[in-house]
């Protein structure tokens, strides 16, 4: 779990049919020394185990990612300047006992991740 190390949550919220989880990045978390040292960059799978874990809290129970149908990666999270970064979720359930999951992050004014996938 990154929550409480690489981020922490200072706000959750529902709006219509979406979970709005305003995240507080730690710009001092040991994973910027090596992604990229003077210039860090939040790696894009520490962006989607955030996802990850603000849909298992959602639904109240660990769950996985079974498959990506879409991902993209539209700009930078820069940990010292992009405070906060809001995570916007919607959950669908599947007949099979899985989740669609729909999420972007941003901040203000740009968005950084869109993502469509399937969890478990």
């Amino acid at each position: 779990m990154f929550e409480g190390s690489f981020y922490h949550t200072e706000n959750i919220r529902q709006e219509a049919q979406e979970h709005c989880f305003e995240i507080i990045l730690n710009p001092r978390h040991p994973v910027y020394a090596g992604h990229f040292p003077g210039q860090p960059v939040v790696p894009g799978v520490c962006s989607l185990q955030m996802i990850r874990e603000c849909a298992s809290r959602i639904i109240g129970k660990p769950l996985s990612i079974r498959a990506i149908q879409q991902c993209k990666f539209l700009s930078p999270i820069l940990p010292d300047r992009t405070t906060p970064i809001l995570i916007r979720i919607s959950l669908n359930e599947l007949e099979d006992g899985g989740y669609a999951l729909k999420a972007t992050t941003g901040d203000t004014s740009t968005t950084f991740l869109n993502l469509k996938a399937t969890l478990i």
